[in-house]
């Protein structure tokens, strides 16, 4: 819908004889103090992906190249681009300055407003069509666009090089704005205790937006009210005003409400018993999450593998997706506690001697892992006698998977498909009969 009112009023001004931009424009400065203006930007974010290289290259191609880099525009377009730079710094610069922006404020204000983009070129493009300007003028048009771009990002790296605020009152924010701040236990805490509380605000009717997947930032918003959520590790962060703060207030205390209940409901561990009963009750699909079995080919593949302990297993597992992956795994150590974390909260023995261990750590970048063969010939260094499955069966296959915590990777998919390939007609047992680790590898491809 907010794209076709920007046409339809991009249309009406068109025919009122005035630039069609505007028209769309107009609609955008509308929208954009709308509890939508997220939503509207994600959603037109393939539109605008797709449609700006094919405005940017027929910009170029009604350029005159011959009178682009002739002598007379070369040296007005040097002059006209100078008078466009100093115009957009001071222009932008001196009113910045009454609403609390220092000096350095100012020119970093002003220096990160002189690129020119799409609405100078559409300016442009449409005086040149309609033959109010010559290729010379349209060429310095051209000239001054791709100078202004190009210098933009040296200039704000120079006055961002130095510490110092750009802001009057460093302390203070200039909306009046403060932040408030909780400390959790630690980082899966706090994730839980975020995401009960973006639930609680979309249930008060807010539009919950994510500004930053990687950064975990987050803008809830309603008519006027507007306040953003961070977590860093274990630190829940809000910013918000005075008159907002006690609307987090309770918003916080209701969910640590709930979240008490909630440890206290699972304070009784989960018994293995009762899992290996659901899993053993349970047949594996035939088919399901085949788009992810590439990344089994890229695990490493240990046939014949041998180790005394878990422990032993899988920091000679992780050791060898170190060797194989270095750009990947750079930090074997903290991905080997990561997985053996995991293994104290509940062992990953499943039944038929498969053993699944896992972790999520940012020391991996995406998903790495290894497959072995345990060799059960019981000869020293072969049997694993601390690796608990549920059905008492000695561990004859290993699949460690590592990914990255804060990477959105098919994690939950890659599992469910390695169990499937594994638990389905006797995958296990062929692939226990491998030999090589080409064998493995073309197990695991024909199970897509």
């Amino acid at each position: 819908m907010a794209f076709g009112l920007s046409l339809i009023l991009a249309g009406f001004f068109e025919y009122m004889g005035l630039a069609m931009i505007i028209g769309a424009y107009v609609m955008g400065l509308a929208l954009s103090r709308t509890d939508l203006k997220h939503v509207v930007q994600e959603t037109l974010t393939p539109v605008y992906t797709f449609l700006v290289p094919v405005f940017f290259c027929v910009m170029g191609m009604m350029v005159d190249v011959s009178a682009l880099c002739s002598k007379p525009v070369l040296a007005f377009g040097a002059i006209y681009t100078a008078f466009a730079v100093a115009a957009k710094v001071a222009g932008c610069m001196v009113p910045s300055m009454f609403c609390g922006f220092n000096l350095l404020g100012g020119l970093r204000i002003g220096a990160g407003m002189v690129p020119r983009g799409e609405v100078a070129l559409i300016i442009a493009g449409l005086g040149l069509s309609s033959g109010y300007l010559t290729q010379e003028i349209f060429g310095i048009g051209i000239m001054m666009t791709l100078v202004t771009t190009i210098i933009a990002p040296p200039a704000l790296v120079a006055l961002f090089a130095s510490k110092a605020k750009g802001v009057r009152h460093p302390k203070e924010s200039m909306d009046g704005s403060r932040e408030v701040c909780f400390t959790l236990a630690d980082a899966s805490v706090a994730e839980l205790v975020l995401g009960r509380l973006l639930k609680e605000f979309r249930s008060e009717g807010f539009f919950v937006t994510c500004l930053s997947q990687a950064d975990q930032i987050w803008e809830v918003s309603m008519d006027a009210m507007e306040l953003s959520i961070k977590r860093d590790n274990a630190k829940i962060r809000f910013e918000c005003t005075p008159a907002e703060e006690a609307m987090v207030m309770t918003a916080w205390m209701e969910v640590a409400s709930q979240v008490n209940d909630l440890a206290r409901a699972i304070a009784k561990p989960v018994r293995r018993e009762e899992m290996a009963k659901a899993i053993a009750s349970t047949e594996a699909a035939p088919r399901g999450h085949e788009a992810v079995g590439r990344y089994v080919q890229s695990f490493v593949m240990l046939p014949g593998f041998r180790a005394s302990s878990k422990r032993e297993a899988i920091e000679k597992m992780t050791a060898e997706i170190a060797k194989a992956c270095p750009r990947h795994l750079k930090d074997p150590q903290a991905a080997v506690e990561a997985v053996l974390k995991r293994e104290e909260s509940m062992p990953t023995g499943l039944d038929r001697g498969i053993a699944v261990p896992h972790g999520r750590t940012p020391a991996v970048s995406g998903i790495v892992g290894a497959v072995a063969l345990v060799d059960n010939d019981g000869t020293a260094g072969g049997r694993l006698p601390d690796y608990e499955t549920i059905d008492k069966s000695p561990v004859s296959i290993i699949v460690l998977t590592i990914a990255n915590d804060k990477q959105q990777t098919p994690y939950l998919q890659l599992m469910s498909f390695i169990s499937r390939a594994l638990r389905a007609e006797d995958g296990a047992k062929t692939l226990t009969a491998c030999k090589t680790a080409d064998e493995m590898r073309r197990f695991f491809r024909k199970c897509k």
